[in-house]
């Protein structure tokens, strides 16, 4: 994500211990507001997170951060519905 002229919002995994490699967002009413970016952490595979159904768009980053921490905690594929 482009360090300036970026969505706001994006700090919270922009200041994280990771690397945000690229990213989108996006709101249509059947899956409410979405992202879908590729993070990378030293000495961790790389993720792809994808979120969908959040009530808001800062939810959608705050659910890809908290996605990405635990899928770095376990080693295997972590998908996650509600």
């Amino acid at each position: 994500m482009p360090s300036s002229g970026g969505d706001p919002r994006a700090g919270i995994l922009l200041h994280s211990r990771y690397q945000v490699l690229g990213g989108k967002t996006g709101f249509i009413y059947e899956a409410g507001y979405t992202l879908v970016t590729r993070l990378r952490r030293e000495g961790h595979h790389d993720l792809i997170v994808v979120v969908m159904g959040c009530d808001s768009s800062s939810g959608s980053f705050r659910d890809a951060r908290v996605l990405a921490e635990k899928a770095w905690l376990s080693d295997a594929t972590l998908a996650v519905a509600r």
